[in-house]
């Protein structure tokens, strides 16, 4: 992205109060309302900071602050702005105070705050905010961005910008988006039943390393599951290659059941979804899991081996569910079952303790359905994880 593309804000203290002054960027902006649908305004309390000192503002003063993705200008607090601008306040306050602050829920259908986004070619126009958002959207306050509706959220967020030597801290206690966005999450329920998945290693110390790759894959199979299944489902035979070497029946295998038959409902859904659903559990579940390893020998026909014995869920499954920021209507656009299958009979036992650890890491602490992640951009939206019973599964 080009440094031209971004806002130069600069800002001077008056001689009674602190006011925000914009340098505006002298190339308009060429995005279009229909490739911005996550497009932002944040309604933000600034100050300013000089060049080594970060103690005491040199001024102070509100900003509407506009971003064309709500995901990266939240996830990156070092985020450039877009544009910014001045508001200017309600009626109602400019005759009761001389602060430059804006008193956020003062302004009023009749009388609401207004700002231009110069290089934006755009009016803003917000009112109606109440100093409390819904208890289940955080929504509150309607507004609008040249002729698109907007719906604002009380949540606070920190904005950070550095111009010209000087660094700049904002306090936005509100934030407003589409009317019509759409937000996604992604529901991790982990069973309290667990298999102790057996994989084949040559005897040496350290481990062989292979075990851990054959590990890895049991959750990487899910990338290309669907491309050859049976009403859905795909299994794949876990550590096939040693087994069938020592002439053994398979011990484990993995299978998945894909159910996506809604996407076609979601304008928006993630082709390469069931990739960054692998990669989640990789990276989230697969160090809990390696953790487990323990091994005994065993001596068989042909050879001598370490059989290897790793804790594994018994069963996963994955939930996508997208919904209207402002509703939360939340409607399910594909579900992932993943199970461990056993040779013969299952071989379950329940730690319920274990897979409460499991939910908590697949969350990452992006549980919080009100943080409103793009249904567009970040893949797996909100993150939250579960605990249930499963039935353990056993084939051959």
């Amino acid at each position: 992205m080009h440094h031209t593309r971004f806002l130069a804000i600069s800002i001077f203290t008056s001689q009674l109060v602190s006011s925000l002054s914009i340098n505006r960027r002298n190339t308009p902006d060429t995005r279009d309302v229909v490739t911005t649908p996550d497009e932002v305004v944040y309604l933000a309390d600034c100050m300013k900071y000089s060049a080594g000192n970060s103690s005491h503002p040199e001024s102070v003063g509100s900003l509407l602050i506009y971003h064309p993705q709500f995901d990266t200008s939240r996830d990156f607090p070092q985020s450039q702005w877009y544009d910014a601008d001045e508001p200017s306040p309600p009626k109602a306050q400019s005759t009761s105070t001389t602060s430059q602050q804006i008193d956020w829920p003062q302004g009023k259908s009749e009388d609401p705050i207004t700002g231009t986004f110069a290089s934006l070619g755009r009016n803003f126009s917000v009112h109606g905010l109440g100093t409390q958002g819904n208890p289940d959207t955080n929504a509150t306050g309607m507004a609008t961005l040249g002729d698109q509706a907007m719906r604002c959220y009380a949540q606070t967020t920190t904005l950070q910008s550095s111009f010209n030597g000087a660094k700049y801290k904002c306090h936005a206690p509100y934030y407003c988006t589409r009317e019509s966005r759409q937000i996604r999450r992604t529901l991790f329920q982990i069973s309290k039943q667990t298999v102790a998945v057996q994989i084949l290693g040559e005897p040496q110390q350290p481990r062989d390393p292979r075990i851990e790759g054959i590990a890895d894959l049991v959750y990487y199979w899910l990338q290309s599951a669907g491309s050859d299944a049976q009403n859905g489902v795909t299994e794949y035979v876990i550590d096939a290659a040693w087994q069938r070497e020592l002439g053994i029946q398979p011990l484990h295998s993995i299978r998945i059941d894909v159910q996506d038959e809604n996407r076609k409902n979601d304008p928006k859904y993630d082709e390469a979804r069931k990739v960054h659903v692998a990669n989640h559990l990789r990276s989230t579940l697969m160090p809990i899991i390696l953790g487990t390893l323990k091994f005994e020998r065993k001596e068989y026909a042909a050879k001598t081996m370490d059989v290897w014995s790793a804790q594994f869920p018994a069963h996963i499954q994955v939930q996508e569910q997208i919904a209207h920021q402002s509703r939360l209507d939340w409607k399910v656009a594909d579900v992932f079952d993943i199970n461990i299958v056993s040779k013969k009979h299952p071989e379950c036992k329940a730690d319920e303790a274990w897979a409460k650890v499991l939910a908590d890491m697949v969350a990452l602490g992006r549980g919080d359905v009100k943080r409103g992640y793009s249904a567009l951009l970040s893949g797996l939206g909100e993150v939250s994880g579960g605990v249930h019973d499963a039935t353990c599964l056993a084939s051959w």
